[in-house]
């Protein structure tokens, strides 16, 4: 099919038609392992898209003509092509960062001639969600013991709870089936709608599952866009694979979210019982097994659970070891200086979460950080990594040195009602005075729920903990935020940074300069990340910047050698510093 259209798109000499269906057909002869027939392809491809200048088509050629390669044991090709390709990669992502900035600066600019009318407009906002939330919480007491908040269907307890009396309950000869569903790509809704149509696509998916399956079955919410449905009598196996399918069918419709069409697919995976499990525990995590399959293969589908599915991979290996690697000693802080810019003096550190894996070694924060998120296991991780931090910084003496200690904070962490307690709890614990920790926090979270945001960093503010928007450039909120919420620094992401010594400082240091000058103007701290050589130092200085962090500075150090930066003047007569 793709090459009849190629065909014919070259009859009608439409170049751009020609390099996209080149590159396609190209692909799937290199699926078939047809080495000479997708090579001609890919530089027609190639070539056309150069010409026409059609970056994604060029990508896709050269990281085809890369596989091709490597494939035909040609490595020095294979690594050019596989270079270009990262090249022009970066190059689209500068072009956006570039886009992004523009914008920003924009938003500065009419930030500070509207702050007024912004202020308002979110008090309106901030008052809106607090009357939804409010009829949210009533509706939520009449059915929180059985039922999800958001959806209306069975929460997690009560799924589990009915599974399992359903399975003691079950005749020898019939059998119950459990269909896990995980909703395909949800989070592009979130980050292009909004939460509030996230959760009113949850909303519509669970009216759509509940019209497919019969008054005697089951459907529940495990969490986030996770799903199931219990079918409490079935006759045979092939019973749950035409529900399964029916329930995938549900879904394909479009939804609509506000006059906003929107198609989603489904990862559906399927377990029986008594086949694949007698518990409930057992059954669904079976059923999670088939799902989790058909999610790594590109999801849209439904598969039944089988025994091989049982053997680990690497990534649930490594999922693993991470719920082991607390108890087992393998997670260390490093820390990294953070100096003042006008004194060079050392003014506190930022603790950098690290995995000393016992057998695969250190294992970047890149690949572990989003598992933990993914599994929760951020939790129990990121209160470790407050308490610590707080215990290495008493050791310290930290107080004494008028040095602080930096903990980024996950939404996951930011959103427990109870986070203002556990902070306090390791304050305690430790010693070490709430005017001495910094919490950082990201545009991100905090634009995850604005009134709940507003509540923890004002507990927070009242216990003597400062608070830290970090990554600061690189979201799209409302600047009004940073007036409105009491924010002791402004973090500039490195990204800004690494352009201070091309030829793009003059705009950069005109976006920097503006917000140095905003954040100081709401009594902000400016701490600029990504400090790698003098000139930015230099530079970053000139524009009025308080604090900076980078390699030039000091890089990430275990606590054994990160307490050598704390001058020795900084010190009591006779003290020397203690090792972590």
């Amino acid at each position: 099919m793709a090459l009849a259209e190629l065909r014919a798109a070259r009859h009608r000499q439409d170049d751009e038609g020609v390099s996209r269906l080149a590159s396609a057909a190209a692909r799937a002869l290199l699926a078939l392992d047809d080495l000479e027939g997708a090579e001609p392809l890919l530089r027609e491809s190639l070539d056309l898209s150069r010409a026409l200048g059609s970056r994604p088509v060029e990508m896709l050629a050269l990281e085809g003509l890369a596989q091709l390669h490597e494939r035909a044991g040609h490595f020095r090709e294979a690594l050019a092509c596989a270079r270009a390709h990262h090249a022009l990669e970066r190059a689209v992502h500068e072009h956006e960062v570039d886009a992004r900035s523009q914008l920003l600066t924009a938003e500065i600019r009419m930030e500070l001639l509207n702050r007024d009318t912004e202020i308002e407009r979110l008090r309106n906002v901030e008052l809106a969600q607090a009357n939804r939330r409010l009829r949210e919480a009533q509706h939520d007491l009449l059915r929180r013991a059985t039922h999800d908040q958001l959806t209306g269907v069975s929460n997690r307890a009560h799924f589990q709870q009915v599974t399992a009396e359903t399975l003691r309950e079950l005749p020898g000869h019939e059998h119950a089936a459990l269909i896990f569903i995980d909703l395909d790509r949800f989070k592009d809704v979130n980050d292009t709608l909004g939460h509030l149509a996230g959760d009113t696509l949850l909303q519509q998916v669970a009216c759509r599952l509940q019209s497919v399956v019969r008054g005697s079955d089951l459907v529940g919410r495990v969490g986030g866009d996770e799903f199931t449905v219990l079918l409490r009598r079935v006759s045979a196996r092939g019973d749950a694979t035409l529900v399964a399918q029916k329930l995938a069918d549900a879904l394909s419709d479009p939804f609509d979210l506000d006059g906003h069409p929107v198609t989603v697919t489904a990862s559906i995976g399927c377990a029986v019982a008594p086949d694949d499990g007698l518990d409930a525990e057992a059954l669904q995590q079976h059923a999670d097994m088939a799902m989790y399959r058909v999610k790594r293969s590109g999801g849209n589908q439904v598969l039944h659970f089988d025994a091989a599915m049982g053997e680990p991979s690497e990534r649930q290996q490594l999922e693993r070891d991470l719920g082991t690697a607390l108890s087992g000693h393998e997670l260390r802080l490093h820390y990294q200086g953070r100096y003042s810019l006008r004194t060079s003096q050392l003014v506190g550190f930022e603790a950098l979460l690290r995995w000393q894996h016992s057998t695969r070694g250190l294992i970047p924060p890149a690949t572990f950080i989003p598992l933990a998120e993914e599994t929760r296991l951020i939790l129990p991780i990121g209160e470790w990594v407050l308490r610590e931090a707080c215990r290495q910084a008493a050791e310290w003496r930290c107080a004494e040195r008028s040095l602080c200690v930096s903990v980024n904070v996950s939404a996951l962490q930011f959103d427990l009602p109870h986070f203002v307690e556990i902070v306090r709890a390791a304050l305690a614990d430790s010693g070490l005075p709430a005017r001495h920790l910094i919490l950082e926090i990201t545009e991100s979270l905090v634009t995850r729920d604005l009134e709940r945001a507003r509540q923890h960093i004002g507990r927070l503010k009242a216990l003597g903990v400062q608070i830290a928007m970090d990554d600061f450039g690189t979201g799209y909120s409302s600047l009004s935020m940073l007036e409105s919420l009491p924010f002791d620094e402004l973090k500039v992401d490195r990204s800004f940074t690494r352009h201070l010594n091309t030829e793009r400082q003059p705009r950069v240091a005109a976006m920097l300069s503006a917000m140095i000058q905003l954040a100081q103007t709401l009594d902000m701290t400016v701490t600029v990340e990504g400090i790698e050589d003098a000139c930015q130092h230099d530079l970053l200085r000139a524009l009025g910047c308080d604090h900076a962090q980078g390699f030039l500075l000091a890089r990430p150090l275990p606590p054994e050698e990160a307490v050598a930066l704390i001058p020795a003047a900084a010190l009591s007569p006779g003290a020397s510093p203690a090792p972590s």
